[in-house]
């Protein structure tokens, strides 16, 4: 949901967030997974996620469900550098494209938790 104007509490909540899915991953033990880990997909799309909370309440262009599309409206707008999101995309792709690759090689998902009759990953 996206709100016209944002509390700036939900900023911190963000950061909040941010670092709770973090010390998760640590208890895990999955901090190197190439999708939750840090620097992995997840953490591209959270950098989108967070600029959408805040800007997509005013600005239809970030009622966007792609990331892709949702980084060159930051770099549009002045929020991130041109080079940034660049350098997001291009490592967003690669994940994304590795992260098929290892799904291809195990013929299964990359984030397996607990098995699931026939259909191998939750």
């Amino acid at each position: 949901m996206f709100r016209k104007y944002l509390d700036y509490t939900a900023v911190e909540e963000i950061r909040s967030l941010k670092a709770s899915i973090h010390r998760e991953l640590l208890r895990k033990g999955i901090e190197s997974n190439i999708k939750l880990g840090p620097g992995g997909i997840r953490e591209v799309e959270f950098i989108g996620q967070a600029f959408q909370l805040i800007r997509g309440g005013r600005d239809l262009r970030f009622q966007e469900r792609r990331i892709l599309p949702v980084l060159a409206h930051l770099a549009a707008e002045g929020d991130l550098t041109p080079q940034a999101v660049g350098d997001l995309s291009s490592a967003y792709e690669f994940l994304r494209n590795t992260e098929h690759r290892l799904q291809e090689i195990r013929d299964q998902q990359t984030r397996c938790c607990r098995p699931m009759i026939s259909t191998g990953c939750a």
